[in-house]
């Protein structure tokens, strides 16, 4: 208890120094963006919103707070057409980078819109074509739609792409959770033959 009261304690002082700081440095960006984080550590979303449009007011080209101002309307009903609005200035803005289209493609999952997220993921396989990222995308949407062979394969297919420990353990769990023991195995066994100094995938055995 006193931890968690401490932990309080620091946040306030936190949001308190960063109140002084904007008092010295107005509309100063940086100043702005310690205030936001500051307002979001503190609950105190109404005031987080509103510093962070006066960031991205500033700076038009702004894609970072642009998300976390997102991130922050998601949260609020009725906010989903501002929500996808902000993404899509952020994906406008900087097309080659990933964050808004996983950000997006998170969102409308949240929101059962599967079709347009599934779009949104092939996009992305085309836009990123050296990267998993639209497989994975596209297992993630499978998954939330509770079609597990589908998502199992889309997988299987981004850990071919570039394997990694999150997705081999994402794939036994979803083996299990089908009672596809002996595939499981095989799977496992397959693995630490590519990756032999690798514990954590013989410890799934």
């Amino acid at each position: 208890m006193a931890k968690l009261y401490g932990n309080q304690k620091q946040t306030e002082k936190t949001l308190s120094l960063s109140e002084d700081l904007i008092n010295r440095y107005p509309n100063n960006t940086k100043s702005l963006s310690v205030l936001a984080g500051a307002q979001i550590v503190n609950n105190k979303m109404d005031l987080a919103e509103k510093t962070l449009r006066q960031i991205i007011d500033n700076d038009k080209q702004d894609i970072d707070h642009r998300l976390l101002l997102a991130r922050v309307l998601s949260e609020k009903p009725g906010s989903e057409n501002e929500v996808l609005k902000l993404v899509d200035e952020a994906s406008a803005i900087a097309p080659q980078k990933t964050q808004p289209i996983i950000f997006k493609i998170t969102f409308l999952i949240k929101l059962k819109r599967f079709e347009e997220a599934s779009e949104l993921a092939s996009k992305a396989d085309s836009l990123f074509p050296n990267s998993n990222l639209g497989k994975l995308l596209k297992a993630d949407i499978y998954l939330a739609e509770k079609k597990l062979d589908k998502a199992l394969e889309s997988y299987q297919q981004a850990y071919t792409a570039q394997p990694s420990d999150k997705v081999l353990f994402i794939i036994v769990d979803l083996l299990n959770a089908q009672n596809q023991t002996p595939q499981t195995v095989t799977f496992l066994k397959n693995a630490v033959v590519k990756n032999p100094k690798n514990l954590l995938i013989r410890l799934k055995l």
